[in-house]
């Protein structure tokens, strides 16, 4: 098991993310103006899109990959990424969170049955919660 330190997105480049200084729920790449209050803390990261990212993953041929997800309404664009990525095939569970004021659950989950997940878990209640998608 290893960790890519990286945010997958379209594009290949520095970006800023913003977070709480106590905690980094919430942490995102929004350029919201007047966020600066509520996420005074800023890193700057590296996003990279799927290409980059099989660079990462030396044998992507042959490993089964459990994916985690957590990027505060950017997850329709980063699946997109990964289905287009060589690793997709290895790809055997995916967990990621759902916020529904800025994220359709159902948008994401036809997205994945098209890709060949069939077992979708919720966990939580609310409009904010976490899914398990299973092949």
């Amino acid at each position: 098991c290893f960790i890519i330190n990286k945010a997958i997105s379209n594009k290949n480049e520095k970006i800023n993310i913003n977070f709480k200084s106590n905690h980094t729920v919430g942490s995102n790449l929004r350029t919201k103006k007047n966020i600066s209050h509520k996420y005074p803390q800023v890193n700057e990261i590296e996003s990279i899109n799927y290409e980059n990212l099989c660079k990462y993953i030396k044998d992507h041929n042959h490993s089964k990959l459990i994916i985690k997800i957590d990027v505060e309404g950017h997850e329709f664009e980063v699946l997109k990424q990964l289905i287009n990525s060589p690793i997709w095939k290895n790809v055997i569970e995916i967990f990621y969170e759902v916020d529904e004021r800025w994220l359709d659950p159902l948008k994401i989950e036809m997205l994945l049955k098209q890709a060949g997940f069939i077992d979708f878990q919720k966990i939580g209640n609310g409009f904010h919660y976490d899914v398990l998608a299973s092949r």
